[in-house]
């Protein structure tokens, strides 16, 4: 496992690729020769840039820089029914392996919060304990990394009127999820989770971004950002005698740059010019690749009670010269004290990590609703909807849906129960093999405690 902080800084912490399940034998990703040596020179560069302007910062000017540091531990603990631990259909699964199962979690978590005149960083580490009932086999150990620094008060010692956030995760599981859920969204999103939902295999994904801006005039601005994604496969534990569809490990780049206008406190409009290109390969396969450009553009409003986000375009799909339209909308609105509303949609060219490889057109739809019934009960849901179509030649076709509802109920200020419900389908159509459904339905009861 490598785990990713801020400023790209990551600490090595297991050792071999082939024992990923094991509770004695967790896995450190060999993705990490792959990258690039000038994307690492870069993360270098800019963590010896951020410390070394702290220290001098800190040294000269201590009386000014009043730092606020904040550690955060947090525990959950889960017992849940599934109907289908791995993901995939009957068929794909060896006979006399029973699909249903149940799991027990154990999920201990840390939060570093640090505030101060330079920066606002905050990282967030998790281990999660799986053990089975059915399939004890499958019991192992997955890890989450969630980390940003909004470095606005350093770069503008450098350069008055620049801002700068750089941000970074990472996540190791053999459930790879189709849709992120809970909690929000993350500084650069991430592509992997756009609807597809492949079966059991151990997955690792990497997303980190930076995103920067330079104010020409008091409402004028230039804005930019650059994100690099990975995703790797491990080992595979559902396989027909077929073959039936794999996984494909993929690296993303994408940029963008662009004018921002400020046109009241509340409402911006941004043009901007994006590029991103894809490779893959996959076992037993050609490799693929392709590159898209992008011509965007985005308008966000802002009141006291609710942000409202759209952005439209086209982009053009080098592989075939076709261009498609692009755009989305999120809209967050905090309705009273008790309910938060969110709705989001967007369509975009996205890569194909399970079932096959290359671009696809990829749509998706989510909402979710949060609302305290009292001071010590509270209701919360989530409804997801993805389509997608291979490009740009449209050849395959994914469909995946999953709803959940949560109620929650709070012990005492620390520690709270939930009961869980969800259902999930995922669903692929080819005309070179069988279409194959994906039924999935998992109650949930959970314990947490979070000491602030």
């Amino acid at each position: 496992m490598k785990c990713a902080f801020p400023f790209g800084t990551t600490i090595s912490l297991l050792e071999t690729a082939n024992r990923e399940t094991s509770f004695y034998s967790p896995v450190i990703p060999l993705w990490c020769r792959d990258s690039f040596t000038w994307v690492r020179g870069c993360r270098l560069w800019l963590l010896a840039l951020v410390l070394t302007e702290a220290l001098s910062t800190g040294l000269n000017d201590a009386s000014q820089v009043h730092a606020e540091t904040k550690v955060i531990p947090s525990v959950s603990l889960s017992q849940r029914y599934d109907t289908n631990v791995f993901f995939a259909p009957r068929s794909f699964v060896p006979s006399g392996t029973k699909l249903w199962d149940f799991v027990t979690t154990a999920t201990p978590q840390v939060e570093f919060l640090n505030k101060n005149q330079l920066a606002d960083t905050s990282i967030r580490a998790g281990v999660g304990a799986n053990a089975f009932v059915n399939n004890s086999d499958l019991a192992f150990f997955s890890t989450n990394v969630d980390a940003y620094s909004k470095l606005d008060g350093l770069v503008s010692r450098l350069l008055p009127g620049a801002k700068l956030l750089v941000s970074e995760s990472y996540r190791y599981t053999p459930e790879p999820p189709a849709f992120l859920t809970g909690g929000k969204p993350p500084p650069t999103a991430d592509p992997f989770t756009r609807g597809l939902q492949g079966f059991r295999a151990n997955t690792f994904a990497n997303i980190a971004g930076a995103q920067g801006s330079y104010a020409v005039t008091r409402n004028l601005s230039v804005r930019g950002d650059y994100s690099y994604s990975l995703f790797r496969v491990g080992t595979f534990f559902v396989q027909s005698s077929a073959g039936g569809p794999t996984f494909f490990d993929t690296n993303i780049q994408r940029w963008s740059i662009g004018p921002s206008l400020r046109l009241t406190r509340g409402d911006t409009i941004t043009l901007k010019y994006q590029d991103t290109h894809m490779n893959q390969t996959g076992a037993g396969t050609q490799g693929f690749s392709f590159t898209t450009r992008a011509v965007l553009a985005e308008y966000v409003m802002k009141t006291s009670d609710w942000t409202a986000t759209l952005t439209g375009g086209g982009t053009l799909l080098e592989q075939g010269n076709d261009m498609f339209a692009s755009g989305g909308i999120v809209l967050a609105w905090n309705y009273d004290r008790s309910t938060k509303l969110q709705v989001s949609g967007s369509r975009d060219i996205a890569p194909a990590t399970f079932g096959t490889g290359g671009a696809l057109i990829s749509n998706t739809m989510s909402m979710s609703i949060e609302h305290r019934l009292s001071k010590v009960l509270s209701l919360s849901g989530n409804a997801n909807y993805a389509y997608s179509q291979t490009a740009p030649v449209k050849l395959q076709t994914f469909e995946s849906y999953a709803v959940a509802g949560s109620l929650r109920y709070f012990i005492t200020r620390q520690i709270s129960t939930s009961l869980t419900y969800s259902y999930s389908f995922f669903g692929l159509t080819s005309p070179q093999s069988a279409p194959f459904e994906v039924p999935r339905q998992f109650v949930m009861f959970s314990l947490d405690a979070k000491w602030e």
